[in-house]
């Protein structure tokens, strides 16, 4: 099914993470908020603990601390990755979004709290298209904000009729596949167009149970 195709690479993503048992490491691992394993293999999380990314590939774990550096705020959340390699993370207490070179060193910082127009309320999930469109969640405006990789402020979309958005996902064709909290996956076009709404209740056929989304 195309829908849970779209968020497979976030549970591959974290079959690797178990792998990883740094002592060390353990408090981030167990306050992680983001999510990304790349084509190359690289697995990058993020934390809440100092505002913490961590850079896992093979056996090696690298820390990188965000905050003060990048955010004043340490609450990280979701992460992705441009095509040119620069990596997007989500900041959802600042409402604030990092655009992060190869060292992870700033390159932009865009967004700010607010609910005028390329504003956020609470950010969580962030996903970049194949047109290198990035598309954050905003859980408590309950909307999708686009924005291009300079962090140009395209559009939003979904509103009233959208529930918190906690996850989102891009197929090839630039769709929007937006988790809702526990209860329901929403998809909409490139324009924000509402194509299907899929709740929990209906995949019970494909789970022998009526499944937790969330």
């Amino acid at each position: 099914m195309a829908v849970l195709a779209c968020f497979a690479s976030g549970a591959r993503a974290l079959e690797i993470l178990h792998l990883y048992q740094a002592p060390e490491y353990a408090r981030e691992l167990r306050q992680a908020n983001g999510l990304k394993i790349t084509a190359d293999g690289a697995v990058y999380v993020s934390s809440k603990v100092k505002g913490t990314l961590l850079k896992l590939v093979g056996d090696r774990v690298e820390a990188f601390s965000l905050s003060p550096s990048i955010f004043e705020e340490t609450g990280l959340a979701g992460i992705d990755r441009l095509a040119d390699g620069r990596l997007v993370v989500v900041n959802e207490d600042s409402s604030k979004i990092a655009i992060l070179g190869p060292r992870l060193n700033l390159d932009t910082l865009f967004s700010r709290s607010g609910r005028g127009p390329g504003e956020l309320g609470y950010p969580r999930a962030v996903a970049v298209s194949a047109n290198n469109n990035i598309y954050v969640g905003d859980v408590r405006g309950r909307q999708i904000s686009v924005f291009n990789h300079q962090g140009l402020f395209f559009r939003s979309f979904g509103g009233d009729g959208l529930l918190a958005p906690t996850h989102v996902a891009i197929d090839a064709e630039e769709n929007v596949y937006v988790l809702e909290g526990p209860s329901r996956i929403s998809i909409f076009d490139s324009d924000g167009l509402l194509i299907e709404r899929i709740t929990a209740e209906e995949l019970q056929p494909l789970f022998g149970q009526v499944p937790e989304i969330g």
